[in-house]
């Protein structure tokens, strides 16, 4: 199925944020699911605002007759260290003071199951496509429009992070070129059923080129 792919506005909040949920809805939980406030509501806080982690300045949306059906991220290293800061602003802003400590404890777990870019690599993450539309080669088209988008602008590996409990996913990224390289185990509270993940790099461009 042939589709759209675009940056992604602020407008497309709620279009998205059960899909960006949806590529990793446990460690969502895990970390932004305070009492009565879910994951999803924090994730349509963030989206219209700039810079944070789940910013649309970093997503891409992919439209099937002017639906969105897919949405994906993707980042570099410059690009995250500049996440860091509106990322802890929106969780002072947005959660009541008590539950502070609490966030902060599970931030420092997420570096066991999710990695940072390193120098010439952009990161994949919150690859969602809609139920209506899976299995219909959505997913293949984004990762690809972001791996040639990576070429062009000199990068020279694509990264991404796949949970243990997601084959499909490690299946499709093996398919498109991917290799798993490492494998990092959760290091959170147990009780939560965060999956342990793999981390799959693939090479991409070559030796004269160089990322901006």
């Amino acid at each position: 199925m042939d589709c759209f792919i675009r940056n992604a506005r602020p407008s497309d909040a709620i279009a998205v944020a059960e899909l960006m949920y949806s590529s990793g809805p446990e460690l969502y939980d895990y970390l932004y699911q305070i009492g009565n406030t879910s994951a999803v509501d924090f994730i349509n806080y963030q989206f219209p605002r700039d810079a944070n982690f789940s910013s649309h300045q970093w997503h891409y949306v992919a439209e099937v007759n002017g639906i969105v059906a897919g949405v994906v991220e993707c980042y570099d290293a410059d690009q995250y260290k500049k996440m860091l800061w509106p990322q802890l602003k929106d969780i002072l802003t947005f959660y009541p003071f008590l539950s502070w400590a609490r966030l902060g404890r599970r931030l420092t777990h997420v570096g066991s199951v999710l990695s940072v870019p390193k120098a010439s690599q952009t990161y994949i993450a919150n690859l969602g496509i809609h139920p209506d539309y899976q299995g219909q080669g959505i997913g293949t088209q984004l990762i690809q429009y972001l791996e040639h988008q990576s070429e062009q602008l000199g990068y020279r590996s694509i990264t991404l992070d796949v949970a243990l409990n997601n084959p499909n996913a490690q299946r499709l990224y093996e398919r498109l070129g991917f290799e798993v390289i490492k494998e990092g185990r959760f290091k959170g509270d147990a009780s939560h059923n965060v999956p342990d993940a793999r981390l799959m790099v693939k090479q991409i461009g070559n030796e004269t080129l160089s990322h901006k």
